[in-house]
């Protein structure tokens, strides 16, 4: 069989908010290799818990290349980042690697770089890990691109892989259905990958648009003389509040506290608790919502485990690193 007839399935492994256009070069110079390009975000949410559904696609991919920013990345309950994870796992079952690191990332702005002080030391140690292997530098999304191309025809020639061939080749039309399903979803998926405000969402109150929020302060929970008062917050306050926290992902009733904590901290009255009407905190979660800045995590959790959790869209994300991060001066 002429190895050219073949396509090999390469799985993407980085940081996702801060290397949007770079990944989408990726995806288009291995689309461009005829190779299959596989990577989380591309893939609809399982009943798996999602370690182990990353491990099940790195174990049917035959390349894998990591691309290395400025951020460490969003960690599992070790501590370590999914992507240094999916690094390991990849050189423990022996699939020819190749990492591709940014050059300069010192220059990158605020909201690409990595802000806790503790994950840019881990973020170090990987990249030092990273260049013991095969490894390329690069500054723009455009060099990328070209880097990634020349170092994937090199490995696949040093370190021919199994691969897929064309049904039609192998007698089983079934695969090439599934190929050429899977290449125009990856192809779709390309044509979407980007982080803009969500479409019909301009008549809804966002940004700057102030929200009156009604609460009770109280000595303790058992005092009864409470009164009602209000509080007027932004939307773009109210996601720097609670947006930091969802990152991962975080209850409802802790979303609510730290509203809560956040207007005790602006009031100085001499209650000690605050309680925010649960009206208006249905509202708040539900604009969230709509404005496509949070959704339901589907993280897995244990049977015992009733609670409902929010974490941050793509889009979310990008709007709290913008509100958070430290501006020049």
């Amino acid at each position: 069989m002429d190895t050219t007839q073949k396509r090999f399935q390469v799985f993407i492994s980085s940081t996702y908010i801060d290397l949007i256009e770079e990944r989408k070069e990726v995806l288009i110079a291995l689309l461009e290799l005829n190779c299959i390009p596989v990577g989380m975000e591309l893939f609809p949410a399982a009943d798996e818990d999602q370690w182990s559904y990353i491990k099940k696609v790195i174990d049917e991919s035959d390349y894998y290349i990591v691309i290395i920013g400025a951020r460490y990345g969003s960690t599992d309950t070790d501590g370590v980042s999914f992507t240094e994870k999916e690094y390991d796992y990849a050189i423990q079952k022996g699939i020819p690697v190749a990492g591709f690191i940014h050059s300069a990332p010192e220059s990158l702005p605020a909201k690409k770089y990595e802000l806790d002080a503790e994950n840019r030391n881990k973020l170090e140690l990987f990249k030092e890990k990273v260049q013991k292997k095969l490894c390329k530098k690069w500054i723009t999304h455009e060099e990328l691109g070209s880097v990634v191309s020349r170092s994937m025809i090199n490995l696949m020639s040093s370190k021919p892989a199994i691969g897929y061939i064309r049904g039609n080749l192998a007698g089983d039309p079934q695969m090439l259905y599934q190929l050429k399903e899977q290449i125009e979803f990856l192809q779709n998926e390309n044509n979407v990958l980007k982080f803009g405000k969500p479409e019909g969402i301009e008549n809804l109150s966002q940004d700057d648009d102030e929200i009156e929020i009604r609460y009770n302060a109280r000595h303790n929970s058992y005092d009864m003389n409470t009164e009602i008062h209000k509080v007027k917050l932004t939307w773009n306050k109210i996601l720097s509040i609670v947006g930091p926290a969802m990152f991962d992902e975080e209850k409802q009733p802790k979303i609510k506290n730290k509203i809560e904590l956040y207007i005790k901290e602006s009031d100085r009255r001499k209650e000690k608790e605050r309680q925010i009407f649960q009206e208006d905190f249905d509202t708040i979660l539900s604009q969230l919502f709509g404005l496509g800045l949070i959704c339901k995590s589907t993280k897995k959790h244990t049977a015992s485990d009733s609670g409902i959790y929010w974490s941050l869209t793509p889009y979310g994300e990008r709007k709290v690193v913008l509100l958070k991060a430290i501006k020049k001066t």
